[in-house]
């Protein structure tokens, strides 16, 4: 038999996001792919590939797609010099 190999569809807050581009965020989960947003503004309506410019606010979930729950977290942005 053939081993399990692909992902889960999971969503999950993170509060240290708040604030924070979508754009940047796609940077921020080495481990997992964020595809979407559920907008608590908008009674959980789910966002799959939200615009770059959204910011996450309180409540916002992130929706990714990774191996399991407790594989994946979210990273600090690399530093870029100029």
């Amino acid at each position: 038999m053939g081993r399990y190999v692909g992902g889960r569809v999971l969503i999950k807050r993170w509060p240290q996001l708040d604030g924070m581009r979508f754009e940047d965020v796609l940077l921020s989960f080495p481990d997992a792919i964020p595809c979407g947003v559920k907008v608590a503004s908008e009674g959980g309506k789910i966002n799959i590939n939200s615009h770059d410019e959204y910011i996450l606010k309180e409540g916002d979930e992130m929706l990714v797609i990774a191996e399991d729950d407790d594989t994946y977290s979210p990273s600090p942005l690399p530093e870029v010099g100029i």
